[in-house]
């Protein structure tokens, strides 16, 4: 018994190492439209703790900041460095759920969508720099867009979330 606890915790931890090794950071914004498409792509596979971590951690996000942005005054920074780890991991598994809720609404095959665009604004704000970006893709027939939000840190994007799945008819 103690045994298959141990390889079950052991499988665990290697499942979950793996995706934080995962390389979340990309060269252009362009590229994280990609990386956050093949993200929905697999999503019929894809479990809350292993979407987590195929995007910034907390851990990741706290030491960028303490590293890198000045303003000891930030709201930003504050409301980072207050989070816990479980706070965070809600947060994120909230869109999760949201995005795979719209996806049954929607009857969404993640499989079979297929990429339209990827539009982006930089933004700049108390002491961060990234991009908030709309992510349009197709299944069948129909357009639809979510929300790709990153930010760039050492001269490259690290995805912080994917959320708000709607369908959307653009011309």
């Amino acid at each position: 018994m103690k045994k298959t606890l141990f390889l079950f915790i052991l499988s665990l931890t290697i499942s979950f190492s793996a995706f934080a090794q995962i390389n979340k950071k990309v060269d252009m914004p362009e590229a994280l439209g990609m990386y956050a498409f093949k993200l929905l792509q697999n999503f019929e596979n894809t479990s809350d703790k292993e979407f987590i971590y195929s995007l910034l951690t907390l851990e990741e996000l706290k030491a960028y900041t303490t590293k890198h942005v000045d303003a000891e005054e930030s709201y930003t920074k504050r409301e980072i460095n207050r989070l816990t780890t479980e706070e965070y991991h809600a947060k994120i598994t909230k869109e999760y759920t949201e995005l795979q809720e719209n996806a049954k609404t929607f009857k969404i095959k993640w499989s079979a969508i297929e990429f339209v665009d990827f539009t982006y604004e930089e933004k700049a704000e108390d002491g961060f720099t990234g991009i908030q970006g709309k992510l349009f893709f197709k299944h069948n027939n129909v357009t639809y867009r979510t929300k790709v939000d990153a930010f760039l840190m050492e001269d490259k994007y690290a995805p912080l979330i994917v959320r708000s799945l709607i369908e959307k008819n653009i011309n």
